[in-house]
């Protein structure tokens, strides 16, 4: 999230960060309806866990306004509860390639 080489975040931190930021937006008070989210590559697996349980119908239900109307997955990872990234590469026995993929050194593959 912060552009760092080598990263010195990882999923859970950058969960919480969006989970912070979006929480604030929807608690503050203002007459902010609904919030549409768009995420792309990494970050749907970030939105994804950030915003659960801050949709508009969980907060209706709990007879709080305001939350995440709508989710926007583009070219991202839309992961079923429990799922993560690296296990779908495992999936489709691609995880030599992950060298590549996950450039956290800042340099390209040789």
């Amino acid at each position: 999230m912060n552009g760092a080489r080598p990263p010195k975040a990882d999923l859970t931190t950058d969960t919480a960060l969006i989970r912070e930021y979006v929480e604030n937006l929807i608690n503050a008070g203002q007459t902010v309806i609904a919030i549409i989210i768009i995420m792309h590559s990494y970050g749907g697996q970030v939105g994804t866990n950030a915003l659960y349980d801050l949709g508009v119908g969980s907060r209706a239900q709990k007879s709080m306004t305001g939350g995440v109307s709508h989710l926007i997955y583009m070219c991202s990872f839309a992961l079923p509860e429990g799922g993560s990234m690296i296990a779908k590469v495992r999936e489709f026995g691609n995880e030599d390639l992950l060298p590549q993929v996950f450039d956290i050194a800042g340099t390209a593959p040789a």
